[in-house]
């Protein structure tokens, strides 16, 4: 069955700091060139204005046909490495994807320490999976909780910011660290 994006999702598209000097930049050429009546200031604003829209359109849309998935190992040690994979699945049959970055929130329930693991891909061709993975580590034992994950991509200009967050959680349970025993035992 192939992923696709949950229907519990909030979407958020935002322009970036970049984007908002773009913007200003182009309604500095675009009122100069009508208050001097100077058409190439008019062009450049069009361009500008042109390539914001496009940005919004292609990055709003790279967010909407990613489908995310969180898979944990079979069990996790304090003090050892595991890893956590992410499965990318472009559900889009036209559009790559591009520059996808997944932060997934890590919360200790038995106390209140907060982390964040981070992975992506850089390239998702149309109806594509990919697994990237995060390494994580884990010092105490105890019960972990993942989520919310947000899936955000700034491609192509980086002139508007897309994210994309799934309410689902899911809970990992760290087993105390292995120690070896010696011969006594």
């Amino acid at each position: 069955m192939p992923a696709t994006p949950q229907s519990d999702t909030q979407r958020k598209h935002r322009l970036t700091k970049l984007g908002f000097h773009f913007l200003f930049v182009g309604a500095f050429a675009m009122f100069g060139g009508a208050y001097r009546t100077s058409n190439l200031l008019l062009i450049l604003a069009g361009l500008i204005f042109g390539a914001l829209v496009m940005q919004w359109r292609w990055s709003r849309k790279s967010a909407e046909c990613v489908g995310i998935r969180r898979r944990f190992p079979r069990e996790a040690f304090a003090g050892q490495p595991f890893r956590v994979r992410y499965r990318f699945t472009n559900v889009s049959r036209l559009i790559a994807i591009w520059t996808l970055r997944v932060e997934d929130e890590i919360k200790s329930l038995s106390g209140n320490a907060k982390s964040v693991a981070i992975s992506g891909v850089g390239r998702l061709n149309p109806e594509q999976t990919l697994i990237s993975y995060c390494d994580c580590l884990f010092t105490k034992r105890g019960r972990y909780r993942f989520g919310p994950i947000a899936l955000m991509t700034t491609f192509p200009f980086s002139l508007f910011s897309s994210r994309q967050y799934s309410e689902a959680t899911a809970e990992l349970h760290v087993f105390p660290s292995l120690l070896t025993l010696r011969r006594r035992w």
